[in-house]
């Protein structure tokens, strides 16, 4: 049963209230939060805050404000890099995704000298009809 868009709106709006940051994952972290997050080689959690709760024919969404640009890897991280979680800080995850669902060729390990980027609006949660 589909929530109304008052309830979307509202659920969407508390995890906005939430100081958030996107980290990274070799492999899907499922509901249960079980995956390997990438660790070393420079590798660091970025901050993202979302948009104001857009409504559509489909439900409601949020987006990421600004594009999102992990730091230049310092050495190649341990294993190719095939999914995020945006995660309160401090705390516990609060969606996840595949890379590929953000554009992002999860094909290749990053080396030295790269860097990750997800560009604005990008990154979206919905609370869907």
């Amino acid at each position: 049963m589909p929530y109304s868009r008052v309830t979307q709106t509202s659920n969407l709006n508390a995890i906005r209230a939430k100081t958030c940051e996107v980290a990274l994952y070799g492999s899907n972290p499922t509901a249960n939060d079980t995956a390997t997050e990438v660790s070393g080689a420079g590798y660091a959690r970025v901050s993202v805050s979302f948009t104001t709760p857009a409504a559509t024919g489909s439900g409601v969404y949020i987006s990421n404000s600004t594009a999102l640009t992990f730091p230049v890897c310092t050495g190649d991280y341990p294993f190719p890099v095939t999914h995020f979680a945006v995660r309160e800080v401090g705390g516990s995850m609060l969606f996840y995704g595949s890379l590929q669902e953000l554009g992002i060729d999860t094909s290749r390990t990053f080396r030295t000298g790269d860097r990750l980027l997800i560009a604005t609006s990008t990154l979206q949660h919905w609370e869907l009809d």
